[in-house]
C-alpha cells in the first residue's frame, strides 16, 4: 500500500530516532502486522492493534 508505506518511511524518518527502546520494539512490532490491518489503526477504525504497538500507532495517529 503505497499511503501506508509513505507514512512510515515519514515516521521512521523523523520520529523513529527519538523513540526509546520500546517504542523502537513497538515499531518493529507493528511492521509485522499485516498491512490492511495497520492502515485500519490509523485510520482509526480499529483500535486492536497488539499492546506492543501502542506507544507507536498512538504517534502515528498524531503525526498525521
Amino acid at each position: 500500500m503505497r499511503e501506508l508505506d509513505f507514512l512510515l518511511t515519514r515516521f521512521l524518518n523523523e520520529c523513529y530516532p527519538q523513540l526509546d527502546s520500546d517504542g523502537q520494539a513497538g515499531f518493529a512490532a507493528l511492521l509485522e502486522c499485516q498491512d490492511p490491518d495497520i492502515l485500519d489503526w490509523l485510520m482509526q477504525r480499529r483500535d486492536d492493534y497488539p499492546s506492543e504497538c501502542t506507544q507507536v500507532v498512538r504517534l502515528l495517529i498524531t503525526s498525521n
